[in-house]
């Protein structure tokens, strides 16, 4: 792999690395604004708690095991 194709790619992941976490962000924003009663009245605050766990998962631990993943990925390409 040359220096070209090493940067693209370190892009792409930046780029899947940021979406992650944003999206995660708005799952957790969700899950507060459905655990308060102020999106969905009709919801259960239960389901907005799911929702903000949820969010904080994606947020916190799913980049970090794709970044495990990828260096897996890397270490085995030699």
């Amino acid at each position: 792999m040359n220096s070209e194709e090493r940067e693209m790619q370190a892009k792409q992941r930046f780029i899947i690395l940021n979406l992650l976490r944003f999206s995660g962000a708005v799952i957790v924003m969700l899950g507060l604004a459905i655990s308060a009663g102020r999106l969905f009245p009709d919801f259960p605050p239960l389901l907005g708690y799911f929702f903000l766990i949820l969010g904080m998962i994606e947020f916190f631990l799913l980049p970090v095991l794709l970044k495990k993943s990828w260096n897996k990925k890397d270490a085995g390409q030699g």
